[in-house]
């Protein structure tokens, strides 16, 4: 049987392993909105770049344990254990993160929403977030992330569970809105929209047809297609969602 000591060197080994491994394949953080910024683990402990992100409220969405951002309040740190595999029901914390984002955005305070490698757990929560406050369909949301951020993979799993959310969004804007004062949200929202659409046509963003046919279409890319060659194909899909 294991000790204590071992079981944490063991831990501590993982973490090294995983830092090096984003060290090899780092992207920095990612601004997806004013105030809004997506990354991974090692972006959340980069002290540096917090403080020159401004960065005051994390949502820290991994299954490891230990302290991060050691320059961020404590009680400005969301911790959701979950972990990156596609049976993992992420949707049971869209609501909570959305508003935990949103109240810090509305307050003029930066926010850094991080997973592991700043691919799959974090990207999805942040298209819930836009699918939310952005009145974004899926398949807009997703792509306008991989617009910003190539790396950007969420796994089938989550790809679903998204889908099924955009179906329910006015609902959840609606939830929102009984949390916020409605001037407030709505000066954001016209705010977000204006950047959104400096980023793509004018009539962005679409409402899609049909959800679960896009699911498919924009389904993770097999293990021979690379991430730059998925991003371009989801901004070519969008054109043609507008059209």
């Amino acid at each position: 049987m294991q000790n204590a000591g071992q079981i944490s060197q063991q831990k501590q080994q993982s973490v090294k392993k995983l830092l090096e491994w984003k060290g090899r394949n780092w992207y920095g953080m990612t601004k997806i909105l004013p105030y809004l910024y997506l990354g991974g683990l090692r972006d959340a402990n980069d002290v540096e770049q917090l403080r020159e992100k401004q960065i005051d409220y994390i949502v820290s969405i991994h299954e490891l344990s230990g302290r991060i951002g050691s320059t961020i309040d404590d009680r400005n740190i969301l911790r959701i254990h979950i972990a990156d595999v596609p049976e993992a029901n992420i949707s049971e914390y869209f609501m909570e993160t959305t508003t935990f984002i949103h109240r810090a955005r509305l307050a003029k305070k930066s926010v850094l929403v991080h997973c592991i490698a700043g691919v799959s757990r974090s990207v999805c929560t942040i298209a819930a977030y836009l699918i939310t406050v952005c009145d974004m369909s899926y398949a807009a949301a997703l792509a306008y992330i991989v617009n910003k951020r190539p790396c950007a993979n969420p796994n089938f799993g989550f790809r679903m569970q998204l889908a099924k959310y955009a179906g329910k969004r006015s609902f959840s804007e609606v939830m929102m809105r009984s949390q916020f004062d409605n001037e407030a949200f709505d000066e954001l929202k016209a705010s977000d929209k204006k950047m959104l659409l400096l980023n793509f046509p004018s009539n962005f963003p679409p409402d899609a047809p049909n959800e679960s046919a896009i699911c498919v279409d924009t389904k993770p890319p097999s293990s021979n297609t690379s991430l730059k060659s998925t991003a371009d194909y989801l901004k070519i899909r969008l054109q043609q969602l507008i059209v």
